[in-house]
């Protein structure tokens, strides 16, 4: 068995990052110190996903050139390019249902705090 990861988050970290690696740290024991990177990087995507969506919330869904042709903001792509790296990153850490049951560590709750945390996420970039 691998060794866990400490508590101690990467000092590259913001204040919210690091409380969003507490966080994750303490729902998420298995994470191995060999995730290290994969759990930084899901956090720093996670911080960039929320940057897209409030920028999106301030910006026109539609864009027009100089010559009067339409088309769609790139925050769009760029959200939508972040948030499928997010689900494979928490796919890799075990952080969605089908991958804790293949770990052994499913378990049957009408919401778990992972789920909680990544609705919340999802609700800011709305």
């Amino acid at each position: 068995m691998l060794p866990q990861l400490t508590n101690q988050a990467p000092s590259h970290l913001s204040k919210a990052q690091k409380e969003k690696w507490a966080e994750l740290r303490k729902l998420a024991p298995w994470i191995a110190v060999t995730d290290e990177a994969l759990l930084t990087s899901l956090i720093e995507k996670m911080s960039r996903q929320k940057q897209i969506s409030k920028e999106l919330k301030k910006a026109n869904f539609v864009l027009y050139t100089d010559k009067g042709y339409a088309y769609a903001n790139p925050l769009f792509g760029m959200l939508s390019t972040i948030e499928t790296e997010i689900f494979k990153l928490l796919c890799q850490l075990g952080l969605t249902p089908v991958d804790r049951s293949k770990m052994g560590v499913a378990e049957v709750k009408a919401r778990t705090k992972l789920e909680e945390l990544i609705s919340q996420n999802h609700n800011v970039a709305k």
